[in-house]
């Protein structure tokens, strides 16, 4: 795939791949119940029970069976005297599966063929099991005083025995010859421009050219160790193995490279730097020359980062539309004016229920747009005020409800576990569902359920209960408190002549027992299933309509048993 469309993949599998919080979750599914702006990243539903370990069936990859390797020269600078009548030169290649040839020929530079040296034009075949092979160039010797020469040798074609992919190691693999008189050992060092290497972690390894000047008579060698500087060893690169910790230079040869392996850490942005030190040289008249010290840098590649940076691109478009924030009154007024919230997303195409759900929520979605942007003070001004909206819609709520019963003759404990506590408990339903379709495990939809159930009971109970007993505390019993709990009557109530706070439990204590089997049924059910069918939901359709008959059957008997004990 072209960059392009690497990115916009990976953009797309993030996003389907979020996991949405319980907040997006319960928002989405008010805002589907009232064709509002979808907050939730939609993703793929799977066909195993949602909260198995595994996925839905494992995704078959095929299978390549060819063999890949690369032909290269293992040294490619050479230095011959006119002298020696010949040099040899080494071909490598990266396995040893199979049989391959390799096409040689040789290239005039300021030496020239048939006069400097004979033309190559041989092949050179690779033997199952061979991984290094050697052929030799003639050169010829004159009697004219003459500069260095130098002549290209080049590989130039490859074929492989069936089943092997192979390539040469460099776009132009080539190696360089260098004719001279000197006969001399020489010094062994970095050249100027090999004093600093700048490699990317994604190449696999640096490759570091140690050359050899001033000669290249006779068989010398030197020590290299590796100095981190900001990059670690094991974690950015491989140390040298003891063997690749001395370097030899044959007569005529002129450079060595030293491969140090690199990790690639899948680094966004990267600098970490190492120091190749050259020491102890060997050998008759050895020598160490001007430049002792490379320099390496690993850098991030450059096409991850643009990828990356591509990536976060396309997925901060795919998910602004599904943020749960906003910015601006502005924006929040014509969310709630428009069917979907966001007349630009292609991705949302209104239905019917949704206009009609639209218009009926219309005057609530526009008051509450006055409610601040949470980007105001890092959200908290919306956090208050909000509470303070929901305060109100609870007090109107409330009330309707107490008329709604009394118009039907129902009291107000039913009413509040029947009509209430279905309206409060829909959206959590809807945010259960939807976490369930839309994710891979039923974490999200079991503990948002079971949590709201949980919040609601502290907080419907423990909240009113801790105001009104902080009030009491700061007021004491009132006329109407004396004339409900009379001394005479509640002695118990009066202690040292002063009021007690008291809270009626009425049909409290068995609404709670009742709740809690209710409750312990409906986990051991989950259980069962989750040692049955492997997840707490989804599964076979016959068990999973049992499942919704018994859960359901759960809500029933709750409601009936307090119904029944508050009209006993």
């Amino acid at each position: 795939m072209s960059p392009e469309e690497t990115a916009e993949m990976l953009a797309r599998m993030t996003a389907e791949n979020t996991r949405p919080s319980r907040a997006q979750l319960r928002m989405n599914a008010i805002r589907e119940m009232t064709g509002g702006k979808r907050v939730v990243v939609p993703r793929r539903s799977t066909s195993a029970p949602a909260g198995s370990d595994g996925p839905a069936k494992a995704v078959e990859l095929q299978q390549f069976n060819e063999t890949s390797q690369q032909v290269y020269f293992s040294i490619t600078e050479y230095a011959v005297l006119e002298s020696d009548g010949k040099v040899s030169l080494v071909v490598n290649r990266t396995d040893k599966v199979g049989t391959v040839k390799v096409k040689v020929d040789t290239k005039s530079g300021t030496a020239t063929k048939g006069k400097d040296f004979v033309q190559k034009t041989d092949e050179v075949i690779f033997e199952p099991g061979e991984t290094e092979k050697t052929f030799e160039i003639t050169i010829l010797d004159d009697e004219e005083v003459e500069e260095d020469e130098k002549f290209v040798v080049i590989l130039t074609d490859i074929e492989a025995s069936e089943g092997i992919t192979c390539k040469f190691a460099r776009e132009t693999e080539q190696a360089v010859v260098t004719i001279i008189d000197d006969d001399e050992p020489g010094a062994i060092t970095f050249k100027a421009e090999d004093t600093k290497l700048i490699c990317s972690e994604m190449q696999g390894h640096a490759e570091i050219v140690v050359s050899r000047v001033n000669g290249s008579a006779g068989k010398i060698g030197c020590s290299v160790r590796i100095e981190p500087l900001t990059a670690e060893a094991e974690k950015d690169y491989l140390p040298l193995a003891e063997e690749e910790s001395v370097i030899t230079f044959e007569s005529t040869q002129i450079t060595k490279r030293v491969r140090v392996p690199l990790i690639d850490t899948k680094a966004y942005e990267k600098a970490a730097k190492f120091k190749v030190v050259l020491s102890e040289p060997t050998g008759v008249k050895a020598a160490l020359g001007q430049y002792t010290e490379c320099i390496v840098e690993i850098v991030a590649d450059d096409e991850t980062k643009a990828i990356v940076e591509q990536v976060l691109k396309n997925y901060q478009r795919k998910m602004i539309k599904y943020q749960v924030g906003t910015s601006t009154w502005l924006e929040q007024i014509k969310n709630s004016l428009v069917v979907g919230g966001d007349e630009d997303d292609p991705d949302f195409v209104p239905e019917t229920a949704d206009y009609v759900m639209h218009f009926i929520s219309l005057p609530w979605k526009f008051l509450f747009a006055f409610i601040p942007p949470t980007d105001f003070g890092g959200g908290w001004w919306c956090f208050v005020t909000a509470l303070a909206f929901i305060g109100g819609v609870t007090a109107i709520i409330g009330d309707m409800a107490s008329i709604f019963g009394c118009l039907i003759g129902l009291k107000d404990p039913v009413t509040a576990i029947t009509f209430v506590a279905l309206g409060t408990s829909l959206p959590d339903t809807f945010a259960s569902k939807a976490a369930a379709l839309a994710d891979d495990n039923a974490d999200a939809s079991i503990g948002n359920v079971t949590g709201s159930n949980s919040v609601n009971v502290f907080l419907g109970l423990g909240m009113p209960w801790t105001i009104a007993s902080l009030y009491w505390a700061s007021t004491g019993a009132n006329s109407a408190w004396k004339d409900r709990f009379p001394e005479s009557d509640y002695k118990d109530l009066w202690r040292d002549h002063k009021g007690a706070f008291v809270v009626e439990a009425g049909s409290l204590g068995i609404s709670v027992a009742v709740f809690s089997a209710c409750a312990c049924t409906c986990i051991f059910v989950l259980y069962l299933r989750r040692r049955t069918f492997g997840g707490e939901l989804g599964g076979p359709k016959k068990y999973a309509r049992y499942t919704f008959a018994i859960l359901s059957s759960l809500w029933f008997i709750y409601i009936l048993s307090s119904a029944l004990v508050e009209y006993s």
